[in-house]
């Protein structure tokens, strides 16, 4: 990794593919995400467990985040009971994206 953070110091978007630092650089950084794909797999994560999320890290009570996804907050109840499953095509909205 330390050889990774030097080699970031060098190479730019410029940098030329043939260029040995560049080609370091890019076989390096295969390899980490061959050994973390292999070593440190993430479960992808449900609807329901990113819509709490956002509720949580905004503040919101179930019948506001139900505003924003233009759902009835019977429905929104039932989504975060697990009554029902969400999906991306049910929901008329996008979820609110992280404040950073």
């Amino acid at each position: 990794m330390q050889r990774i953070e030097e080699l970031l110091k060098v190479v730019a978007d410029e940098t030329s593919v043939s260029d040995p630092n560049y080609r370091e650089l890019d076989i390096l950084s295969d390899m980490v995400a061959e050994y973390e794909n292999i070593h440190h797999t993430f479960a992808k994560s449900k609807l329901t467990d990113v819509i709490r999320l956002r509720v949580y890290e905004r503040s919101l009570t179930q019948v506001a985040m139900a505003c924003f996804l233009g759902v009835s907050p019977l429905r929104m109840s039932e989504l975060m009971q697990g009554k029902m499953k969400p999906s991306y095509q049910t929901l008329p909205r996008p979820l609110p994206q992280t404040q950073h």
